[in-house]
């Protein structure tokens, strides 16, 4: 049977329009995904603006008038919306302070340090044990420490004439002077510092 040619032609034809529908929808779907993104990107850049011209200081400047103003507002209820403004930042920050806190404490802790070793009942008992020696061990040091000072305070006392004995079993709380910081060149003399109250005195 001859085939006709028109026929196979009419066929490549509608082949051809379909793939110019398909090209051109899609065509359609990508200029509207880009105007899409472009209003978005548009409207974030927008809104970022306006923020940042309309963010508030860190520290609201308040004058005395104003600030009675808004106390006298803040015993009836009322609040203006700077200090409204203030008040979330200063709640901002101070939750930020907790979380820091909760994670340096979380931080300090690790799995490695909760993890006991397992140890049999046998073992725990004999390292009990020693740990009980050291203790004692420690403890007896200590005391023996005081009881040589104890005595040494005797015998120094005793040492002393009858008068001067009576006064010098009575116990002197006076605290020691600050030590003075090491200086490259010589104390200027009648100049102290007191380090503990951070007051210079000039005793010329």
């Amino acid at each position: 049977m001859q085939a006709y040619p028109y026929a196979k032609a009419s066929k490549d034809e509608d082949v051809k329009k379909k793939k110019k529908k398909k090209e051109k929808k899609k065509e359609k779907k990508k200029s509207a995904r880009t105007s899409e993104e472009g209003v978005r990107d548009r409207v974030r850049f927008d809104d970022l603006v306006t923020k940042a011209l309309n963010a508030p200081s860190p520290v609201r400047h308040v004058t005395q008038k104003e600030r009675t103003r808004e106390q006298e507002m803040e015993k009836y209820g009322l609040m203006t919306k700077e200090r409204q403004i203030e008040l979330d930042q200063i709640k901002a920050r101070e939750k930020a302070k907790e979380k820091e806190k909760k994670g340096k404490g979380a931080e300090g802790v690790s799995a490695e340090d909760n993890d006991m070793p397992n140890l049999t009942k046998e073992e725990g008992m004999r390292l009990a044990k020693e740990y009980s020696r050291l203790l004692m061990r420690e403890d007896r040091k200590l005391h023996a420490g005081e009881t040589i000072r104890l005595r040494l305070k005797n015998e120094a006392i005793a040492a002393l004439p009858s008068h001067l004995q009576a006064a010098a079993r009575i116990p002197d709380m006076t605290p020691f002077p600050p030590l003075s910081p090491a200086t490259l060149t010589p104390p200027i003399p009648g100049f102290t510092y007191e380090f503990t109250s951070g007051n210079v005195e000039d005793q010329l």
